[in-house]
C-alpha cells in the first residue's frame, strides 16, 4: 500500500508548527483498530480475501486535522497458488494446507459433477458415506444368536433384536434393507429410527435350538 500526500496542513508558527500522521484500518463492517503512527509503525499487509478501509489522520500542533479514508476492495482471482495449496475461482485458505480448493463446478469428460463424497469412514460394524448433496448411506453385517421359539400360525420367530446405526449420521428415518445368510430364515423389521433398527428372525418350521446367523444391513437417508 503506497500513499502520496501533497498540500499544506496547518499554518506555520515561526517554523515551529509540526505535523503528525496516524492511520487505522478495519475490515469493512468492523470497528477500526488502534491507531498506528507513520513512519514509526510499519504499514500493515492486507489480505485480498477481505475488503478493507484505511483511515489516515493528519494533525498539526495547533489542532487542525485532515482525514481521508482509502478503500481496499475485495480481490478477485481465477487461480491462486500458494506454498500450502491452490484455489480455483477463490483464494486458497492457508489454514487448510495441502488442499485443492474450488469455487467452480467440476466437469469431467463433458459431464458436470453434481455430487461427491465429503466424508467416509467406519463406525462399529458400519461403513458409511456422506455426500455433498445431503445423502447419507451405510452398510454392515453382524452375527446374531437367536432362538425361534415364538409361534404365530405356521411360522416361528425370535425375540426382537436391535442394532444401532452410526451415531448422528441420519437426521430423518432412513430407508433400510436387512437380510440374513441362513437359507431357512428371513427377517421382519419391527422398528426403524435415526438411531436403531429392530427386527425379528423368522422361520417356516419349529427350531427350538439357539443358532447363529449373519445379518446383512444397509441404510440410506440424509445427513442434512
Amino acid at each position: 500500500l503506497s500513499i502520496s500526500c501533497s498540500g499544506v496542513v496547518g499554518t506555520s508558527i515561526d517554523g515551529r508548527n509540526g505535523v503528525s500522521t496516524v492511520y487505522q484500518w478495519r475490515v469493512v463492517g468492523d470497528e477500526y483498530n488502534a491507531k498506528a503512527s507513520i513512519p514509526n509503525d510499519p504499514i500493515s499487509e492486507f489480505p485480498v480475501t477481505n475488503a478493507f478501509e484505511v483511515k489516515f489522520t493528519v494533525r498539526d500542533t495547533i489542532g487542525i486535522e485532515v482525514q481521508t479514508v482509502i478503500p481496499i476492495p475485495l480481490g478477485k482471482t481465477d487461480f491462486h497458488l500458494t506454498p500450502y495449496g491452490a484455489g480455483f475461482g477463490m483464494y486458497h485458505d492457508s489454514s487448510k494446507p495441502n488442499r485443492l480448493q474450488s469455487a467452480w463446478d467440476l466437469e469431467i469428460k463433458n459431464n458436470l459433477m453434481t455430487d461427491f463424497i465429503i466424508e467416509q469412514g467406519t463406525s462399529g460394524i458400519w461403513t458409511y458415506r456422506k455426500w455433498y448433496s445431503g445423502i447419507a448411506e451405510c452398510w454392515g453385517s453382524s452375527i446374531v444368536n437367536v432362538i425361534c421359539s415364538n409361534q404365530s400360525g405356521g411360522v416361528y420367530f425370535s425375540d426382537e433384536k436391535t442394532i444401532s446405526l452410526p451415531s448422528g449420521l441420519f437426521v430423518r428415518t432412513p430407508i433400510t434393507n436387512i437380510t440374513c445368510t441362513d437359507p431357512w430364515s428371513w427377517i421382519n423389521t419391527t422398528f426403524i429410527s435415526t438411531m436403531v433398527i429392530t427386527f425379528k428372525i423368522i422361520r417356516g418350521s419349529n427350531y427350538p435350538n439357539a443358532y447363529d446367523t449373519t445379518v446383512l444391513l444397509s441404510a440410506k437417508g440424509n445427513w442434512k
